[in-house]
C-alpha cells in the first residue's frame, strides 16, 4: 500500500520544520557567542571590558605567597604619569607587603566587598564605595588585606615619579641599598611607632603558608 501522498508531505513539512529549528539553533548560539563583541569593531582599542579581561597573578619577590590578582590599564594606554590598575582580592589575601612613598600619590576605591587598610600597624574596614587617598612623602604605611570571605574588588590610582623610593616598615632591611643613600626624609620614618598589627592576612597569620595539613586518614 502506497503512503497517502498529504501524509509524506506532512512528514517532509515536519522534518523540514526540524531542521529549521535546528539551523535557527545553532544561529542563535552563534549570535549569542559573539553578543560580546558585537557592534564593538569600530569602537578604540582604548576602550576596555574588564569581564573579558584576563587578570595576572602577583606574587611577594622571595615568597611563594599570592597576592592580589589584577589588570593593568598600562597594557591598554601607555600613561605617561598615571599607573591605574585593578586590584582583586581573593579571601586571605593582601596587595603588598605595608610599604610607603617618598614620590609617589596613591588613590584606592572599594569597588566591591569589604576589605581591611592596614595604616601604621592598625586595621580600618572599608565598605564599597570608600576611597583611602595616600599622599607621597608622609610616611603612612599601608596595605589592603581581604581578611572576608568573599572577594573585594577595587580601582587603584597611582602617579609616576622616577624619584620614587619605597619604605618597608616591616622588613629587616626597609631599603633596597641602591635606595638607602641620601633618604634623610625616610631615614625618620625607621623610628616611627606602629600599630601591634603585623600587616599579614588572617590565614596566614593564624596557620602559615609553610605548614603542612594534617591528613585526615586514618593511620
Amino acid at each position: 500500500m502506497r503512503p497517502d501522498k498529504r501524509t509524506v508531505a506532512a512528514k517532509i513539512s515536519l522534518r523540514n520544520v526540524s531542521n529549521i529549528t535546528l539551523l535557527v539553533s545553532e544561529k542563535m548560539r552563534y549570535f549569542l557567542s559573539l553578543k560580546r563583541t558585537m557592534g564593538k569593531k569600530n569602537r578604540p582599542p582604548y576602550i576596555v571590558s574588564l569581564a573579558h579581561e584576563k587578570l595576572a597573578q602577583a606574587t611577594r619577590s622571595g615568597s611563594d605567597e599570592k597576592l592580589a590578582q589584577y589588570f593593568d590599564f598600562d597594557l591598554v594606554a601607555k600613561f605617561r604619569n598615571l599607573r591605574i590598575r585593578l586590584d582583586v582580592l581573593k579571601p586571605g589575601t593582601r596587595t603588598s607587603s605595608p610599604h610607603a612613598h617618598t614620590d609617589t600619590d596613591e588613590f584606592v576605591l572599594v569597588l566591591s566587598g569589604s576589605p581591611d587598610v592596614w595604616i601604621d600597624g592598625d586595621l580600618h574596614r572599608l565598605q564599597q564605595g570608600e576611597a583611602v587617598c595616600f599622599e607621597s612623602g608622609t610616611g603612612v604605611a599601608h596595605t589592603f588585606i581581604n581578611n572576608t570571605k568573599k572577594e573585594v574588588r577595587m580601582l587603584a590610582v597611582a602617579d609616576v615619579d622616577d624619584l620614587d623610593k619605597t619604605f618597608y616598615p616591616l622588613k629587616p632591611e626597609p631599603l633596597d641599598k641602591e635606595d638607602s643613600d641620601g633618604l634623610e626624609l625616610v631615614r625618620a620614618w625607621f623610628d616611627k611607632k606602629l600599630g601591634p598589627h603585623n600587616g599579614l592576612p588572617n590565614p596566614i597569620e593564624k596557620t602559615g603558608r609553610n605548614k603542612k595539613k594534617k591528613s585526615s586518614l586514618p593511620r
